[in-house]
């Protein structure tokens, strides 16, 4: 239910505001935009998830999995930018992918204790 005002507000960029102010990357801008909405989604399960489990004993887990993300980000970064040529598609992936990673892997560290 979230989701659906973000969206909106970012719809509104992409056909309102952009346009009057960049018109030559209106599109990039608000495909960008567009884009991110899914790793804002998994970027808000981790946060929740988070701060329903006891602060204390997570924040070890936290730790890690958020080093290994930014280690994983960065190796991503590198093969899509460098080597595939992606640019504004590439950082939607990896950031979406990063999230995904994150919120994964801090489960599964948490489970396993």
């Amino acid at each position: 239910v979230l989701m659906i005002p973000i969206i909106v507000v970012l719809l509104l960029f992409k056909w309102v505001v952009f346009p009057w102010v960049l018109p030559e990357i209106s599109h990039l801008a608000g495909n960008m935009g567009i884009g991110l909405t899914v790793s804002l989604y998994f970027n808000a399960l981790y946060l929740i998830s988070r701060s329903l489990l006891n602060s204390r004993q997570m924040f070890n887990h936290q730790l890690v999995s958020n080093i290994t993300t930014i280690i994983f980000h960065i190796i991503c970064c590198e093969v899509v930018f460098r080597y595939l040529g992606w640019v504004v598609y590439g950082a939607i992936f990896t950031r979406t992918l990063s999230d995904i990673f994150n919120f994964n892997l801090f489960f599964n560290i948490s489970k396993l204790k």
